[in-house]
């Protein structure tokens, strides 16, 4: 799990139930009680759940409303650590990006110079953007590993929202980070 929004959390116990439990779910362990639903999750507090729900429909606002009443979870069987390598497609490098939430991690993978950026990074009409101040609580946070992502070749990046950029993604993040957005 790249990180605990509902979003990407969302189909996690279906995952889970469909593979009989037989699947190793890995996260950072700042994430970890929200995703095992130890916590409630970051986002999702009563006061952003209001201000959504206020312009929905009934209908639409009762499935909101038992969605977050019981948010999905997952037991994380394993933490991931900055730096770490797992021994997956040639070596895959686990990036810690925090900012989006405090446990978003961010993957390498080595071989195909390819970024999985989760929430860390996004494309808007077709255009590399960095994180959304909108949906980050720690815009500091994200800028500083907007700059540590710079250290690698890039020539791809796959982001959770907007999907593929590339070629040359290292140039793009490398100019992103040197002028962050946020506060």
């Amino acid at each position: 799990m790249t990180h605990q929004d509902i979003d990407h959390i969302g189909g996690l116990p279906e995952i889970l139930r469909a593979r009989g439990g037989k699947i190793e779910v890995l996260a950072h362990e700042e994430d970890k009680p929200y995703i095992e639903g130890d916590k409630p999750l970051i986002k999702m507090n009563r006061e952003r759940l209001a201000q959504m729900m206020e312009s929905l429909p009934k209908p639409q606002r009762q499935q909101l409303e038992r969605i977050f009443s019981a948010p999905p979870s997952g037991k994380v069987n394993r933490i991931l650590r900055d730096g770490e390598q797992l021994p997956l497609q040639g070596g895959i490098e686990v990036i810690h990006t925090p900012g989006h939430t405090p446990g978003h991690l961010s993957l390498f993978v080595k071989k195909a110079r390819f970024l999985i950026a989760g929430d860390e990074l996004r494309v808007e009409k077709g255009e590399l953007v960095g994180p959304s101040e909108r949906a980050t609580p720690d815009m500091e946070k994200a800028n500083a590993s907007l700059r540590k992502l710079t250290g690698y070749p890039i020539d791809y990046v796959l982001c959770y929202h907007g999907g593929l950029y590339g070629p040359n993604a290292s140039e793009k993040i490398a100019e992103l980070s040197a002028t962050p957005s946020g506060p």
